[in-house]
């Protein structure tokens, strides 16, 4: 078996002539389920109603709140990545964790779920299964940045 790096740097087992991504992307691990970067895709699902009335209504606040989402998330991707990449467990749990939350805050999902997976087993999962719900969670945000621009009109 030939050793590679995956996408972050870190050694993972991937042999055979496909690329490392197309064989990350076949991986199961998500209720035993074959999961792949485009899983979701164009599944992105908020519910923006509820947002609303646990504000009081105030959609003036809702959409503070979605802008600091589009503006803070992708730097936590970004920390996330950097945290897997540097061997810190602790810090990607924690910037795992922070996604959830403001995940939570529309009922993005599926984007809550990939982050409550790494959160919650990634001392479980191997390199590879990590990257690739790092990639998807990746991969979720900017559907869910996406969908709240277009669904409440942000720049």
């Amino acid at each position: 078996m030939n050793r590679k790096r995956n996408i972050v740097g870190m050694p993972c087992a991937v042999h055979g002539s496909r690329s490392d991504v197309e064989k990350l992307r076949k991986i199961k691990f998500v209720d035993n389920e074959p999961m792949s970067l485009d899983a979701f895709s164009p599944t992105t699902q908020l519910d923006l109603n509820a947002t609303l009335a646990n504000l009081n209504g105030d959609a003036e606040l809702l959409q503070a709140i979605a802008q600091i989402f589009c503006e803070d998330v992708p730097p936590i991707v970004h920390a996330l990545k950097h945290a897997f990449a540097t061997g810190s467990g602790v810090g990607a749990v924690l910037h795992a964790h922070t996604i959830k939350g403001m995940a939570l805050n529309f009922r993005a999902e599926p984007l809550t779920t990939l982050s409550r997976r790494l959160e919650m087993d990634y001392a479980k999962l191997s390199n590879c299964e990590r990257e690739v719900l790092m990639l998807q969670i990746e991969s979720a945000c900017n559907e869910t940045i996406a969908a709240l621009k277009r669904e409440i009109g942000l720049n």
